[in-house]
């Protein structure tokens, strides 16, 4: 039997959510939910979200690799003139791939405690192989890849030319490897940034806004920033009424 009530349904999810064994199975289940959701929110009489839509396709499958992900929590202070610090990283390190290799977790660590706008996010345009273990969907450890996506599509709302997607992070060390998603990924960030760059999507919908929903306060809270920069609005929903939060600073 279906719950009617809007609060009983979104305390059945998280007591849901809490019992599943996995992350991946409970990002799955937020995003199901969402879309349940969407597929009941109506305009003029009609539903107001389209629930169908394309993953991101993997634009190449590498190989060979041997470049192994460290996280690299420490920025060296080299030297300090007057009131700036300049920070040096991996000097040591002259090809690209060892460099971010050592560097590259780092780096989206800034981006995400980074000011407002303070991050530039450019155009990759094609991404080289050689920076599948950054860039392509897959296990950290076992496929030297990115990892796992934080983000699924819940659907696209005609009337405001909107696209949301779900939102659904673990605190998962990377050491680990394994599907748990950890963070919104550079490739995922990028999608977003395309969208609202092309004001539409794969399919040529127009679009004007893209919400990023986030199953806890503190997923939104930890990755909002970039998915800020790019131009998203970032929301999570409240345990208690179901209600969309939004956070704008």
């Amino acid at each position: 039997m279906a719950i009617e009530d809007p609060a009983e349904r979104v305390k059945t999810l998280y007591k849901m959510l809490e019992l599943q064994p996995e992350s991946a199975s409970k990002g799955h289940l937020f995003t199901e939910y969402r879309r349940d959701l969407m597929s009941r929110t109506m305009h003029e009489g009609r539903p107001a979200y389209s629930v169908e839509g394309k993953r991101p396709e993997h634009a190449f499958e590498g190989s060979d690799l041997a470049m192994n992900r460290r996280p690299d929590d420490v920025v060296q202070i080299e030297a300090q003139v007057e009131d700036q610090r300049v920070c040096i990283r991996a000097l040591d390190k002259l090809e690209v791939q060892s460099w971010l290799a050592e560097t590259f977790e780092s780096t989206m660590h800034l981006a995400r405690i980074a000011k407002p706008n303070r991050t530039n996010y450019l155009t990759p345009g094609k991404v080289p192989a050689a920076f599948a273990p950054w860039w392509e969907y897959g296990d950290i450890i076992a496929d030297e890849r990115a990892g796992y996506p934080a983000l699924s599509f819940v659907g696209y709302a005609p009337p405001t030319r909107t696209i949301e997607y779900a939102g659904f992070c673990t605190n998962t060390d990377i050491a680990k490897g394994g599907p748990d998603p950890r963070h919104v990924l550079i490739r995922e960030i990028h999608e977003i940034r395309s969208l609202l760059k092309a004001k539409k999507d794969r399919e040529g919908r127009p679009v004007d806004t893209v919400r990023v929903v986030f199953a806890e306060e503190w997923m939104a809270r930890r990755e909002r920033r970039p998915l800020l920069d790019v131009g998203a609005r970032v929301f999570f929903m409240d345990r208690k009424t179901g209600a969309d939060i939004e956070i704008k600073d």
